[in-house]
């Protein structure tokens, strides 16, 4: 029994590291060249929020992700494009062995968990590249196992390590931070409705097929809270708060192609996804939790408003 334990933790090594060494791209995009340049510009003179490459002299920047545009350089300066390379397949199998062993942790299945993660990963192509979105992939999976044991139990190091995650992906990739606290959002909206139904007697609501449990508002507020604070906690102060409603607000988002909404040509599986997913919850033997119920149909939301989210679905629905 024990030889066949860790000939199976072998398999799921060996096969993570495998599939990680398939997605991550050789070819780097445009994005990385520019990351290197901003690195070097970092460790020359500072996050000064100036704009150390235009013609037009005291322009400013605001460096969305200095800590990635640093720790790129870094391998750069170490190893050339061999070890960023080589730390994209790093972080790859960091994301892929993370979200193996907290879904094991949650869902009490090993054999499930990997055939799940084995299964999505085929569309996970193009998305393991040297970007940011490395880092953040791996601590918004953090984020969503912390929050979800530190409401099952109440544990305080879960605070830490939604501190940290947050704050990472504050100064690792402000584009992305407000994600954080849509991550929050089904639990909130879970005991909100949970404080409605025990106030006005709504048992009616025990009939449908999800679970409401019971009201955790104030322990999951306390490390929304938290979170929100990480957003101070940069060199380019309250630039998490700002970088993504001014992008979103600006034109450049209608001449980028990953952030225009799927089609059902270009993305059928995604729609297929959805079809099966519905299928399962429309199992009346189903029982799923409320929240878990809004997380997932919120992730597809998310995935179908813009391409680039894609991933999250596939990675956080897990």
């Amino acid at each position: 029994m024990k030889k066949n334990k860790v000939i199976f933790n072998i398999l799921v090594i060996v096969s993570f590291f495998v599939i990680a060494y398939l997605l991550a791209q050789k070819v780097f995009q445009n994005d990385t060249y520019y990351t290197i340049k901003v690195g070097e510009s970092i460790f020359k003179n500072g996050v000064d929020m100036k704009d150390h490459f235009s013609f037009i002299p005291n322009l400013t920047y605001v460096y969305p992700h200095w800590l990635y545009d640093s720790f790129i350089y870094l391998m750069y300066s170490i190893g050339g494009f061999t070890l960023i390379y080589l730390s994209t397949i790093a972080l790859g199998f960091t994301l892929l062995f993370m979200t193996y062993q907290f879904s094991v942790k949650l869902g009490n299945n090993k054999y499930v968990s990997y055939l799940l993660i084995m299964f999505f990963s085929f569309f996970l192509e193009g998305y393991f590249t040297a970007r940011a979105q490395m880092f953040s992939y791996i601590f918004f999976v953090i984020i969503l196992y912390s929050l979800e044991m530190l409401r099952n139990t109440k544990k305080k190091r879960y605070f830490i390590y939604l501190f940290i995650s947050s704050w990472m992906i504050a100064n690792m990739h402000a584009a992305v931070w407000p994600f954080v606290f849509v991550l929050f959002l089904p639990s909130i909206a879970q005991d909100v409705i949970s404080v409605i139904k025990n106030i006005f007697k709504l048992k009616f609501l025990d009939t449908f097929n999800f679970e409401i449990e019971d009201n955790k508002i104030i322990i999951t507020m306390i490390a929304f809270v938290l979170c929100l604070l990480t957003g101070l906690l940069t060199p380019n102060f309250l630039v998490p708060f700002t970088y993504f409603i001014k992008t979103a607000s600006g034109i450049s988002m209608n001449y980028i192609s990953e952030h225009g909404p799927i089609t059902i040509k270009s993305y059928w599986y995604v729609y297929l996804f959805l079809l099966g997913t519905l299928v399962i919850l429309l199992n009346k033997k189903v029982k799923i939790k409320l929240k878990d119920l809004f997380l997932i149909l919120g992730l597809f939301i998310v995935a179908f408003s813009s391409i680039k989210n894609i991933s999250l679905l596939f990675i956080l629905s897990i």
